[in-house]
């Protein structure tokens, strides 16, 4: 709901920003500055501050349902059955076939994606979308429909190399994103020159020049295609992730949902029985199995250094090969004008995804997993 209110308010302000340039509106000279510095004002609160509370505590999208499986009819007997003396053992023995309810938790294909994607595609793309023109937003809007896609695409790819170790779909995902950044980059109105720097983003929020504000603005509004990728790295691990359940409990998993079926009565009983003549002969229980969520972190943990390690090497190889031939051009007549902005924008680049990646993808990969946690435990 905030999400839809913030888009609402960006519509809302790139339009009276049109009515004050085309003067479709008769009054006082600033006022619609003044409405317009509010309204980004509060979707600036509401992302910042709104959207990353409700990220950083709320639950796993899940839904919970509990149902009763039917009764199967019992076998009809071929023999006549005998007369039994004792009813109370005849009552208990059908107590114990009676089904018992289950828990069925919705939606465990994607816990960690859904979970995930709220921070890079609601509250970093809100502000990004703010900052940027109308036709910059709409190069914003279709970057995130391709990573969406992309995700898709290697979901796909994935299942079709899990028989084997050798899946690409990681590295892939990661030098895809990181020239979807960079295309993007170019896609909303900026070139690798001083002059392309869109210096009236920094007075959106604002009437006046405020350090350190008005540079973080300038620099949202320049790297937003850079940022909205980097910030989506982790959703190559994340997105249609299943969560594995320990080892202990009786799951099993149908139609996207995770079935929980509670051990019945004469389980129970043995399992009591055999505990109890354990501690009585003072016997040495079995060492318990290991837990699969621990393992489990282990490769995600992993898999997030590698994604975000293969990002920044499609930078620095960029930052790299501008380095050797600026370097190598020194004495050419446009080295200002061409080769040095290419060298300056490619290490600028490299340090705002560095930043967003230690910041955001592993800050943000970190809440999801503690999402989890505080849910099913570890």
């Amino acid at each position: 709901m905030a999400f839809r209110i913030s888009l609402l308010l960006i519509a809302i302000f790139w339009t009276l920003d049109a009515a004050d340039d085309g003067e479709w509106l008769h009054v006082k000279e600033g006022t619609l500055k003044t409405i317009r510095v509010y309204i980004a004002q509060l979707v600036l609160v509401i992302s910042a501050g709104a959207g990353t509370a409700t990220f950083a505590w709320q639950g796993p999208n899940i839904g919970i349902n509990t149902f009763t499986p039917r009764r199967k009819p019992l076998p009809k007997p071929t023999t006549p059955a005998k007369p039994q003396t004792d009813v109370s053992i005849d009552v208990s023995a059908a107590a114990m076939e009676l089904p018992r309810p289950q828990i069925v938790v919705q939606g465990t294909s994607n816990l960690y994606g859904a979970h995930f994607t709220m921070l890079p595609f609601t509250v970093i793309l809100t502000p990004l979308l703010l900052l940027q023109k109308p036709m910059g937003q709409a190069v914003l809007a279709l970057t995130t429909i391709s990573i969406l896609s992309l995700l898709e695409l290697l979901h796909l790819l994935r299942k079709t190399y899990s028989t084997t170790k050798a899946d690409p779909s990681l590295s892939l995902g990661a030098t895809i994103l990181a020239l979807l950044g960079q295309f993007c980059y170019f896609k909303t109105g900026h070139q690798a020159a001083l002059s392309s720097i869109q210096w009236t983003a920094a007075y959106i929020p604002l009437h006046t020049l405020r350090y350190p504000w008005s540079p973080i603005l300038i620099v949202l509004n320049t790297f937003a295609g850079q940022i909205l990728c980097a910030a989506a790295v982790p959703c190559l691990v994340f997105w249609r992730r299943p969560y594995k359940f320990s080892g202990k409990s009786s799951a099993s998993t149908i139609d996207h949902s995770t079935i929980f079926a509670p051990p019945s009565a004469r389980t129970a009983v043995s399992q009591g029985s055999a505990k109890l003549s354990g501690d009585i002969t003072g016997r040495n229980a079995a060492p318990p199995e290991p837990d699969r969520r621990d393992a489990e972190r282990r490769v995600i943990l992993s898999e997030l250094a590698k994604a975000h390690l293969m990002h920044m090497i499609v930078y620095s190889t960029i930052n790299l090969a501008t380095t050797v031939f600026a370097g190598h051009l020194r004495r050419h007549l446009m080295l200002y004008r061409v080769f040095c902005p290419r060298w300056m924008l490619g290490g600028a680049g490299l340090v705002i995804v560095e930043l967003v990646s230690c910041l955001i993808g592993v800050g943000g990969a970190r809440w999801t997993m503690q999402a989890l946690t505080r849910l099913f435990g570890w």
